[in-house]
């Protein structure tokens, strides 16, 4: 897999400036994770996860234990799972493709299977998102920066400036502040990675993060057989 945009188009004329949804940004685009993987991390190793359902039109989240898909049915709902590069090496290996972002401005990769009828309501994030789609299809919202805030799904938008179906290997940029929503024609993953640019202490926790990545070795300090006492230590 490659990232086959241009860089510096990106970020002159984008990054915190306007959504943009680029088709077919990423060559070859191979799942990192299945289905079938996700479920079992979550289950076996009680991962922080989401349950989203559809109900009466409205997404809402679900608060019980997550017990497998089978129990679900084959509509209308949405399992989000957070840090899913933490539990998986190819999910690891998946984020270098953006390495073209600060690693201290990264949080860790959110993964989020749908069926059909399922997805994320609609939400304001805080926070810049790029959204990565794997398999199958889903329809992406993005209203304007200015319309009226969203809590969690409560809220619609009515007006969208970009509504549009993204298939394996698109990427859409959503800056902060503009409300979004998706919905899955089908059995569909998406790919989310939020960047946290405005808040000092998450970035310093992040980039604190960054240095014990294992290429970043530090500095390694010699042995001290000969250490002298001091009066101030």
């Amino acid at each position: 897999m490659h990232l086959i945009i241009s860089r510096e188009d990106f970020l002159h004329h984008h990054w915190q400036k306007h959504p943009v949804l680029l088709k077919k940004a990423i060559s070859d685009f191979i799942n990192p994770i299945s289905p079938e993987e996700l479920e079992k991390l979550v289950k076996d190793n009680s991962l922080e996860s989401q349950l989203i359902q559809k109900r009466h039109g409205k997404c809402q989240l679900g608060y019980q234990a997550f017990n497998g898909c089978a129990s679900l049915g084959k509509r209308n709902w949405s399992l989000k799972v957070e840090a899913i590069n933490h539990w998986h090496r190819a999910a690891e290996e998946f984020l270098s493709l953006f390495r073209v972002f600060p690693d201290w401005v990264k949080e860790a990769l959110t993964v989020s299977f749908s069926v059909s009828g399922g997805g994320l309501g609609p939400q304001t994030r805080p926070s810049d998102v790029l959204v990565i789609q794997g398999m199958g299809r889903s329809r992406w919202r993005v209203g304007d920066r200015g319309a009226s805030p969203i809590h969690d799904g409560q809220n619609d938008f009515a007006e969208s400036i970009i509504n549009e179906e993204l298939s394996a290997g698109d990427m859409l940029y959503i800056p902060k502040g503009f409300p979004h929503e998706s919905m899955s024609s089908e059995a569909a993953m998406s790919y989310c990675l939020n960047f946290w640019t405005d808040n000092s202490l998450r970035m310093i926790r992040n980039w604190t993060e960054s240095l014990s990545d294992e290429n970043h070795r530090g500095i390694e300090y010699s042995p001290s057989p000969d250490l002298l006492l001091r009066e101030d230590p």
